[in-house]
């Protein structure tokens, strides 16, 4: 008999029971599939929730999508992945084929490393995990039939559901024999992800909260606030002290939103350090657009323009009814979210009763989204004031001291400046902070060289030193020197130098000055560069490298900015708001190497003074 997780007494008391169709096709495999398999029944992955997975260890996956549908009563005019139509009233529904798809993309480009990392170096590796439907209504032959220029997915019906026909299925699906390519440790990775350990007590640590961090860490029904601060007064510890208050208080799924995909990453981290008992999977931590993508998927709800959908307060209002709200929903960078995404938010995955939290710091609003007459992000959904943060813990004297002078210089009558922020105190023993300030047009190795004198000079360990620029060029170029020259292993939240050099041969762009313009390279890097940013990791042990975009809410130990190619920048309006946001995440050591001297107005004389002192 098959292992199943959750057990069949969990399900039972699943609060939406599984639907006729889901609890029959269990049935089966249950009982025809022996204890090699592993059944996983609609896991929580992340947002997505496919009906079931199939895995067996050294042979494959499965993911399998189940209709109750009766196909008359739809329309499936161009086949394939296509919309299909409601008959009743022409209106439009995602196809269950693009459906399971998705799921299948996600795992490789969202959910685990691995097996994105397999996918760059051996496309074949693609066909590790296969997607079927079973529509519980209909025969095979009709169901495919009315599934016509269907590529890949397997299609069955209820006559599917004998020996002889699973087991054809199982071979086509590759669960039958063994595969190279699903080797041991992509099965654990797959495990650890389905099966997530509970978080204990014991793992996390005896956090100190300040009184007014303590207040804000309190969850209640039917509240809603806004906090903001200065980087480094502890936003994210009270976010992930909220979160895990809210989990104790309704033993419900909790959200958390950003708008920077790597930040999931850092939050996880926070939750980890919370001293309290909760498991992993009632967590659901991403940005706003892959949520948005995610439940249009998981609703049915298709979209033409994805950013314009994205956009639209009522896109949700035809499955109003359906949605399954949360209990609560914390957003971080809120000063980045349009109004829109909040209505959206609040009036469709909000439960009547539920807490609705937001985190920010307008200073770091690098995409330039209108403030208020107040000067502060405009949250529609919460009036009054702000909870104000004016405690720093992450910065030294120095580097705290350089972000508000940076307020007073670039931000004065453009926002509220923090003037009456309290640092905490350093240890007596600890080395003060260092800044140094390097102004000409350096090319990339004499960046490197700077950079790998101050690491001797300052003594500072991998895990403790990041490296940011505005764009992902020199980024690329540093990235390959640490690997080739330094001989160090690095983190890197992009596409490395052979890699973007493979996609110029692979589209015949060497010569071209903008490739990016040919849209098959350009989705192909996004595709790598997302994958990166979803898997970089704070503690990973090696030398980090970012753009600042990608590194927004993270912090550092010494961090070295390269103002390099910074004409090149979509948000050129935005550009001190982007400098601030990347200076305001070194909690130590700042070294700046400013290769067009676009700054030197504001950072010689600090230099200088920072020297004579």
């Amino acid at each position: 008999m098959a292992k199943c997780f959750p057990s069949l007494e969990e399900i039972e008391r699943f609060r939406v029971p599984l639907e006729p169709g889901e609890r029959h096709l269990l049935d089966f495999l249950l009982h025809h599939l022996d204890d090699n398999y592993e059944i996983y029944v609609q896991p929580f992955l992340n947002g997505d929730r496919p009906d079931l997975i199939i895995v067996r260890q050294n042979s494959g996956v499965l993911v399998i999508e189940v209709k109750d549908w009766h196909l008359r009563n739809y329309l499936n005019p161009k086949g394939g992945l296509s919309s299909w139509k409601l008959c009743k009233n022409n209106g439009q529904i995602r196809s269950p084929l693009a459906q399971v798809e998705t799921y299948k993309q996600h795992l490789y480009t969202l959910h685990i490393n691995l097996l994105f990392e397999r996918k760059i170096q051996n496309k074949k590796c693609f066909s590790i995990v296969q997607t079927a439907i079973y529509f519980h209504n209909e025969t095979t032959k009709d169901a495919q039939s009315f599934c016509h220029s269907v590529n890949y997915t397997h299609i069955l019906g209820y006559d599917a559901l004998n020996t002889q026909d699973f087991n054809r299925l199982l071979e086509k699906a590759h669960l039958k024999h063994q595969s190279l390519m699903f080797d041991d440790d992509l099965y654990q990775s797959f495990r650890r992800f389905l099966r997530p350990p509970e978080h204990i007590s014991d793992m996390g640590k005896d956090i100190q909260y300040t009184k007014r961090q303590q207040n804000l860490i309190q969850s209640q029904p039917k509240t809603r606030q806004k906090v903001r601060g200065l980087a480094g007064c502890g936003k994210t510890k009270v976010l992930a002290g909220r979160a895990v208050a809210a989990y104790s208080r309704t033993k419900e799924r909790v959200l958390i939103l950003t708008f920077n995909i790597t930040l999931r990453n850092y939050i996880h981290d926070h939750l980890n350090e919370v001293r309290a008992p909760f498991p992993w999977s009632r967590f659901e931590i991403t940005n706003y657009h892959q949520f948005f993508k995610t439940q249009a998927n998981s609703y049915g709800v298709e979209y033409n323009d994805f950013l314009k959908a994205a956009d639209e307060k009522d896109f949700f209002h035809p499955v109003k009814k359906d949605i399954q709200r949360y209990k609560t929903i914390l957003v971080d960078e809120v000063q980045d979210y349009k109004t829109e995404w909040l209505r959206l938010l609040v009036n469709y995955f909000l439960a009547e009763d539920g807490e609705f939290v937001v985190f920010g710091d307008e200073k770091q609003n690098v995409y330039g989204r209108k403030m208020g007459e107040d000067s502060f992000p405009v949250i529609p959904s919460i009036p009054g004031r702000w909870n104000q943060l004016n405690q720093s813990f992450r910065m030294e004297l120095t580097t705290l001291k350089i972000a508000q002078k940076f307020q007073d210089f670039y931000f004065k009558n453009l926002y509220e400046l923090d003037s009456d922020l309290v640092r905490n105190q350093r240890n007596i023993f600890e080395e003060p902070a260092k800044f140094k300030y390097y102004e000409q047009p350096y090319n990339s190795d004499e960046i490197f060289q700077l950079i790998r004198n101050e690491i001797v000079l300052l003594n500072i360990h991998p895990n403790d030193l990041v490296v940011l620029a505005p764009t992902h060029e020199i980024i690329r170029a540093l990235e390959y020197r640490f690997r080739h020259i330094a001989h160090e292993n690095t983190t890197h939240a992009g596409e490395t130098e052979e890699e973007y050099l493979s996609l110029l041969q692979k589209y015949n762009l060497e010569n071209y000055e903008f490739p990016k313009e040919n849209p098959d390279f350009k989705s192909k890097l996004q595709e790598i560069q997302r994958g990166r940013k979803l898997h970089f990791w704070p503690h990973a042990g090696t030398v980090k490298l970012s753009t600042i975009y990608s590194f927004k809410g993270w912090e550092a130990h010494s961090l070295v900015l390269v103002l390099s190619n910074v004409n090149s920048i979509d948000e050129q309006e935005c550009l001190h708001e982007l400098i601030y946001t990347a200076i305001t995440r070194a909690r130590k050591n700042l070294i700046i190497i400013d290769c067009n001297s676009l700054y030197s107005k504001f950072f010689s004389p600090i230099a200088k003074n920072f020297l004579e002192n």
